[in-house]
């Protein structure tokens, strides 16, 4: 086979991907009405009707929920948009210690993760959130491959960015700002450095206040 065919298929291949992509992404979003939806990466525990560990998970932002669901539509579960408390990533080993121990005697192995000796590690991002019973539940997603931290803070951001605020009393609301001096700005919880264009504080995994 000559270069330009070899060429050719590779085109068609890349192609006709984009295209089946492109039709399940506009099934997901009809299905369940939703404005978009983004990869977090891989499920490991926290929704109910999905027990098992599933690859390639989006995230589906539904009118009132985000829904878990893989490309070709089985729906893993869901999370209300108001009822997260905090959305943090970090390395795998020390977001198994930010987790309660109830959660992680749930979480086995993975609780007990230590840091591996290699140049990629694993980066999870967790999601705290309060069920209808009013029981507080931690939802996990590990994110692998050439840009783990990457990829963990893009989908923390996402979130971050489609969750719905739960209403506050006015006394507690307060105004914070974030510093800005040149590229960088000072968290206004932490009060570390942070990039002037980040959403999330890599430090204490807050969301930031536009």
């Amino acid at each position: 086979m000559s270069a330009l065919a070899i060429g050719f298929l590779i085109v068609g291949i890349v192609i006709a991907y984009g295209w089946i992509y492109w039709r399940q992404s506009e099934a997901l979003l009809r299905k369940y009405g939703a404005e978009t939806h983004f990869g977090v990466g891989k499920y490991l525990i926290g929704l109910d009707k999905c027990n098992r560990i599933t690859n390639s998970v989006e995230c589906v932002v539904a009118p009132n929920h985000f829904v878990f669901a893989v490309m070709g539509g089985k729906e893993l579960g869901r999370i209300p948009r108001n009822s997260i408390e905090e959305v943090a990533f970090d390395d795998k080993s020390q977001i198994a210690q930010r987790l309660t121990a109830s959660r992680m005697v749930a979480l086995g192995v993975f609780a007990l993760a230590a840091p591996k000796k290699k140049k990629i590690r694993e980066w999870c991002v967790a999601v705290r959130w309060v069920d209808g019973k009013g029981l507080k539940r931690s939802t996990v997603f590990e994110f692998s491959g050439s840009n783990p931290e990457g990829d963990a803070n893009k989908a923390a951001s996402l979130l971050m960015k489609y969750l719905q605020r739960r209403p506050q009393p006015a006394e507690a609301i307060k105004s914070v700002e974030a510093t800005v001096v040149g590229g960088s700005k000072t968290c206004p919880f932490c009060a570390e450095t942070i990039k002037a264009a980040a959403v999330v504080c890599r430090f204490c995994n807050r969301g930031l206040p536009e």
